[in-house]
């Protein structure tokens, strides 16, 4: 047997090696540290107007309801979207790419080759994904407008879901190159990206992969189960994979409306002494003392209120002086070189205090919890 492809593929090893080591580390690296922040809420914070419009632009098409909208972004009396669940980034083995070059070799004529690493869009790869079908539109008009990432022009971006699910969710057909989904019920938008010039690393192209929760729980039990979508499968198996696909996409179609709703009920619904806190009603609530929440933080923020005894829209506003806000802040900022403290350490001060308390008071508190949150911060991993 000639020793020819065996010193071809120690060779090619090697090339990998060097490849890995001089462009796709670093890159991954990059692209870990830009999606990292888009997995905070506070980034989406700085984003939320465009968000706002982005999502209110087709609830009504009364020209009556636009001068109400502004209102409504003005006070921000919705909750901060958190679209984002998670982020992942990773390379391929080497054992993939071989069998990749070597399967595929019309794509690849370099064969076992430097050049072809370079034409591989997916030896570094990324997926973000989201909780609802709405959010995809967010991350593509955050993708296609960031100045971390550009598209690639000659690549459309690829969608295995259908054209009426991209309208549904407010982007445009146009815009991909719609394959549907994959017989094994596969549901995912898939985009060819690098870094810009902004960053000093290797630049790479890459696939970014975005899809919802729903979806990334189907593919890690396909996965989990071991099924390929070129195996010949049993076709009582593929039907079922089809009927479970399809079961999850109408679950993300509901929960897409559920959130939807939310978010009209947040922007819309007045303010009653009698009601109870809400998810409805409690970003505005907050927002009318100038406290500011994201999604995320209303399943605590309630269970704050709840556990000091403030159920009601009266009750918090009997507990919430302005001027004890006022001394809260200031208190902390004494305490913390200037800093402001977050939504939620802010009203589980105020909860704690009684109605019309001294000033005394206030500020021992604040100092008790400034040095909690000090203390407890010790234990935090480093990011």
């Amino acid at each position: 047997m000639s020793t020819k492809p065996v010193i071809a593929l120690t060779r090619f090893i090697r090339t990998y090696n060097r490849y890995l080591e001089q462009v796709i580390l670093p890159a991954q690296q990059e692209v870990e540290g830009v999606l990292s922040q888009w997995a905070e809420t506070d980034f989406w914070a700085e984003h939320n107007e465009a968000l706002l419009a982005l999502r209110t632009s087709d609830d009504h098409d009364e020209d009556a309801d636009s001068e109400d909208d502004d209102d409504d972004r003005s006070s921000r009396s919705y909750a901060t979207p958190a679209p984002v669940y998670d982020v992942k980034v990773r390379h391929k083995y080497i054992d993939s790419i071989i069998r990749k070059i070597d399967s595929t070799k019309t794509e690849f004529p370099g064969g076992l080759s430097k050049l072809s690493l370079q034409d591989m869009r997916d030896v570094l790869a990324a997926r973000i994904v989201v909780y609802f079908p709405m959010e995809l539109a967010w991350v593509d008009r955050l993708l296609r407008s960031s100045p971390d990432f550009e598209l690639h022009s000659k690549q459309t971006p690829k969608a295995y879901v259908s054209r009426d699910t991209l309208r549904r969710v407010g982007l445009s057909p146009t815009h991909f190159r719609v394959n549907e989904r994959k017989t094994s019920g596969y549901s995912s938008l898939h985009y060819v990206v690098r870094l810009t010039p902004r960053h000093r690393t290797p630049r790479p192209w890459f696939e970014l992969q975005v899809r919802t929760l729903a979806e990334e729980l189907w593919g890690e039990i396909e996965h989990q189960l071991g099924y390929k979508p070129r195996q010949d499968t049993e076709f009582s198996v593929r039907r079922q994979f089809r009927v479970i696909s399809d079961h999850l996409h109408a679950i993300d179609m509901h929960l897409d409306f559920i959130y939807d709703q939310l978010q009209h009920f947040q922007r819309s619904r007045d303010l009653k002494e009698r009601d109870l806190i809400n998810a409805e009603n409690v970003p505005k609530l907050l927002s009318s003392y100038q406290i500011y929440i994201s999604q995320d933080d209303i399943g605590p923020v309630t269970e704050i209120l709840n556990g000091y005894g403030i159920k009601t829209v009266g009750e918090f506003q009997h507990r919430a002086q302005y001027q004890t806000l006022e001394t809260i802040l200031s208190a902390w900022a004494v305490q913390n070189n200037g800093a402001r403290p977050t939504a939620l350490v802010t009203l589980q001060i105020l909860a704690s205090l009684p109605a019309n308390c001294e000033e005394l008071l206030i500020h021992r508190r604040v100092r008790a919890f400034s040095d909690f949150v000090r203390i407890s911060s010790r234990g935090r991993p480093s990011p």
